[in-house]
């Protein structure tokens, strides 16, 4: 956004370089915690609650085997999808 404005002249060079993060770089972290953090949720990949809603969607029939394929982006293959239906309550 910063970037955005700036390249919009809405603000000078110097309110973005105020504006902008001061982001710690890697070394800093290594250097107070003793490693880097990481990804919540690295690209391409999805939450448990998503992968789960997925599955209920192939189970009633809302979407086809290769949407579901494709909306875990390919975490499981067709061949791995559970069977159609929901079992019985017991």
């Amino acid at each position: 956004m910063v970037a955005a404005a700036e390249r919009c002249e809405l603000i000078t060079e110097d309110e973005a370089r105020r504006l902008r993060p001061d982001r710690p770089r890697r070394g800093e972290f290594l250097e107070v915690v003793g490693t880097v953090p990481e990804e919540d949720l690295p690209a391409g990949q999805t939450s448990g609650i998503w992968r789960r809603s997925v599955i209920t969607a192939w189970r009633t029939g809302t979407i086809t085997a290769a949407r579901a394929v494709e909306l875990v982006h390919g975490a499981i293959t067709e061949n791995d999808l559970p069977d159609r239906h929901l079992p019985e309550a017991q």
